[in-house]
């Protein structure tokens, strides 16, 4: 084998080892849900963090972000609390270098299961959901589909187009 082949193979694996993630669960209480893609929960230590559904995004519940409130804001952050509020769940994220997967504004980037569903699944396919396409998930081909499914069915938003 040459230097070059062999200085390719040990960068691989130097940078597979660098910017690998390793996979997180963690058991949790919500504890308050702000609308259809966050909420606030509490750990077993005691520790309380903020959680933004990875991979996809709820319409908006509040005038904040473009002044005025989206069609299917309000229903989806009522079927997220009706679903889990007070209830405990788990959450699947990912670490790498001991540091949480985390969005721009601080948020930890977690699945969300519930009673051993997957919180997302749901929402996609009822369409109080769409795929989230700016920082693409490692379920993203699976919530594509889901998102399909809902918009043939004009369910939910998808029903306003």
């Amino acid at each position: 084998m040459n230097m070059k082949k062999i200085f390719i193979i040990i960068l691989t694996l130097f940078s597979t080892l660098l910017f690998s993630y390793e996979k997180m669960k963690l058991k949790a209480v919500v504890l308050w849900v702000y609308d259809g893609d966050t909420i606030k929960i509490r750990l077993r230590n005691g520790r309380k963090y903020k959680i933004r559904f990875w991979g996809v995004d709820a319409p908006e519940n509040s005038t904040y972000r473009f002044g005025y409130k989206q069609r299917y804001g309000r229903r989806a952050m009522l079927y997220v609390k009706r679903k889990i509020k007070g209830k405990t769940i788990l959450l699947v994220t990912y670490q790498r270098r001991g540091k949480v997967l985390k969005d721009k504004f601080g948020r930890i980037l977690a699945y969300v299961y519930y009673k051993g569903k997957c919180l997302f699944k749901e929402l996609l396919l009822k369409g109080l959901v769409k795929v989230y396409r700016g920082k693409l998930c490692t379920r993203y081909d699976e919530f594509v589909r889901y998102e399909k499914k809902a918009r043939i069915r004009k369910k939910g938003i998808w029903s306003l187009r």
